[in-house]
Parts: structure tokens; sequence; C-alpha cells
């Protein structure tokens, strides 16, 4: 039903060199319904240059879909899937699912 709110959440265990994560299919949605999905916490984390280590903070916001929330429907969370980018092993991002129609 309309205005109700679910979280979605994924994390990354463990990374696989060379392997891309797949997209996150969700289930159970209205497929001619309309989603806002909002990004919660954004990743802020950076890579130095010289090194490749990962600093967790100081970066600037890198939201998962290019932006904080996007409206989209049921049936393409469910087909399409949602592309996550996990960089590095306890990696996680987290998403509220909000129905608008």
């Amino acid at each position: 039903a309309e205005g109700r709110d679910a979280v979605v959440a994924v994390f990354l265990t463990k990374t696989e060199p060379g392997r891309y994560l797949p997209l996150l299919q969700l289930r159970g949605l209205d497929p001619n319904a309309t989603y806002v999905l909002e990004e919660i916490f954004p990743n802020s984390s950076s890579r130095d240059k010289d090194t490749g280590q990962i600093k967790m903070t100081g970066g600037t916001p890198q939201w998962q879909l290019g932006r904080q929330a996007v409206t989209v429907s049921g049936a393409s969370l469910m087909s399409v899937g949602i592309p996550v980018r996990l960089s590095y092993d306890g990696d996680s991002a987290s998403f509220v699912l909000r129905r608008v129609s």
C-alpha cells in the first residue's frame, strides 16, 4: 500500500578479484507501482592515488545511483535491479524504499 517504507541493505563479506557484483533484484513488489529509492548513507571513502589504500573518511559523498534518490517502477526493481558498487570487504549500502503510487 502507498506510504509503507522498507529498508534495503546490502553488504560485501568478501571481495573476489575480477568479479563484478550482480544487480540487486528486489522481490515481492507491485510491478505496476512507483517507488522512490533513497540512499541513507552515501559512501565517503576515497582511495589514495599513490598507495591505493582506502581512506574511510574525507571523500566526496558517492551515491550508489548517482544521486540520493531515484523514482522507479516496481517492475524495474524486480527485473533489472539496483546497481550496487561495493569496493572492499565490509563495504555496505542502505536504502529506504517508499511506495508512492
